[in-house]
């Protein structure tokens, strides 16, 4: 992708430009540098300033750069790599074109690269050049033979079980306004409220990816949280309860459980299991998806 960058031509664009100057002035004057740096080692002809330059020593091409030199650096530690010659005509065509580039490019600034339709091959380039610093941690030291294992994503299985249960919830209520699922208000978030008149639920409800809780009582921290999100006015006035202040909301923990036997909630009494010393405050167990592994063992998903 560079060497058809350079084939086009490098990209100008303005950039930033701090100096020192002698005996003048250009752009923005920086005091508190120009004091620090200059009046204090009794140099009061200097001044540090700060004014933008046209040239090729952009952000852009100071980021492709910096990747070139890792690629270049990272390349010999392939073993059996059969290119040696390849890369080496092509990083004889490129790197006289980057002689007056930079290679100083800020964590920040990666973030903030923006691309120009006149350079179209500036995109994906970049796009490339930004995978590779990610790739070793912005650090050319990072650079070394051994393989370096590197997680594609993380996975929120929190969230992810909010999302399952919602799935579960929705079958058991088919109706449209049965189950609300993430209700924000006053920056706070719950679950889950559910409003079935056909069957008598109004609950708050909240999932919690802990499988621990099939082992004994739900954390108070957990039950206050929850105990919490039923008292906003705004959750009275989602169930139209806005002048009954007074009743209290049920409120139900959906927790995963593998030995609870129950893989969806279409039978499922919700008022079933209650939490001790709490009024109103049930739980219930799930079950999430198995996998039958090589050894024919069950794996939790």
């Amino acid at each position: 992708m560079v060497k058809q960058i350079v084939r086009k031509g490098l990209k100008k664009s303005y950039y930033k430009v701090e100096n020192n100057l002698h005996s003048k002035v250009k752009g923005k004057v920086l005091v508190s540098r120009t004091i620090k740096q200059n009046l204090v080692k009794n140099k009061p002809l200097h001044t540090f300033c700060s004014y933008d330059e046209f040239g090729f020593n952009g952000l852009e091409n100071r980021l492709l750069k910096k990747a070139l030199s890792f690629v270049e650096r990272y390349l010999p530690t392939i073993k059996n790599l059969q290119t040696d010659n390849y890369t080496t005509e092509i990083f004889n065509y490129i790197n006289p074109a980057f002689q007056f580039v930079s290679e100083e490019v800020s964590l920040y600034d990666v973030k903030n690269t923006k691309t120009n339709v006149f350079y179209k091959e500036y995109k994906e380039a970049i796009h490339l050049a930004k995978l590779i610093l990610k790739r070793f941690g912005y650090n050319v030291s990072n650079i070394q033979e051994k393989t370096i294992n590197t997680p594609p994503f993380w996975i929120d299985m929190s969230k992810l079980f909010e999302l399952y249960v919602y799935g579960k919830l929705k079958e058991r209520f088919p109706l449209k306004n049965d189950v609300k699922y993430l209700f924000k208000t006053n920056y706070q978030e719950l679950d889950f409220i559910i409003d079935s008149k056909i069957e008598n639920y109004q609950m708050v409800v909240d999932a919690k990816y802990k499988p621990q809780y099939k082992e004994g009582n739900i954390n108070k921290e957990d039950i206050r949280q929850v105990s919490g999100y039923a008292r906003m006015k705004s959750v009275y006035k989602e169930l139209h309860k806005e002048d009954n202040y007074n009743q209290v909301i049920d409120c139900l923990i959906i927790y995963s459980d593998q030995g609870a036997g129950r893989k969806d909630f279409a039978n499922a009494n919700f008022r079933e299991e209650t939490e001790d010393n709490y009024v109103q405050f049930y739980k219930i167990g799930i079950e999430l998806p198995t996998l039958i592994v090589n050894d024919h063992t069950k794996k939790s998903l």
